[in-house]
């Protein structure tokens, strides 16, 4: 309740509080190293990401765990990280895009980026045609297709993502 009212310390306490209670459930040392990780407690959050990947490694775990090591700019194990939640579960479209932002900010890796992308477009677009009404989807693949150098279809997707959730910066992309 405390994380759906936007009280990010709060949460971050109780889910403190209910890991202690519970050690060796890995899906609440996961949500904690979120709440870290969005709150900029990143060496607390690798330590609750890497409990959780210890216990047992969700794709959740090993995912935020790379988005963590994405900003600290550590590409090559973003990369990994992501490619190991794939392993786990290789559906969500996010995934493969990360693993993508990853690719491509690497050294020596750009190559290998454009694969990860066309398989975060492939799986996005199955989610935009289920669900018109969701602004994500079309969102993030307008930057998949972008980063496949198809500018105009971004840009239409862009639009249409802006179009649907006008709370969250609607407008029109230029």
């Amino acid at each position: 309740q405390h994380y759906l009212a936007g009280r990010l310390h709060e949460a971050t306490v109780a889910y403190r509080h209910a890991a202690e209670l519970r050690p060796d459930d890995e899906g609440l040392w996961s949500t904690l190293g979120g709440l870290y990780l969005a709150t900029g407690r990143y060496e607390a959050a690798r330590q609750a990401f890497e409990h959780s990947i210890g216990i047992s490694p969700t794709d959740a775990a090993l995912s935020n765990y790379g988005e963590l090591r994405y900003l600290e700019q550590d590409y090559a194990m973003a990369a990994e990280l992501f490619r190991r939640a794939l392993e786990v579960d290789d559906a969500d479209f996010r995934i493969w895009g990360n693993l993508g932002n990853a690719l491509r900010a690497g050294t020596g890796t750009g190559s290998q980026a454009h694969d990860a992308y066309a398989e975060a477009a492939r799986r996005a677009e199955g989610y935009v045609s289920v669900d018109a009404a969701n602004a994500e989807a079309p969102a993030a693949l307008a930057g998949y297709v972008a980063n496949l150098g198809q500018g105009d279809r971004a840009l239409r997707l862009a639009n249409e993502a802006w179009r649907l959730a006008p709370a969250d910066g609607g407008g029109k992309a230029s």
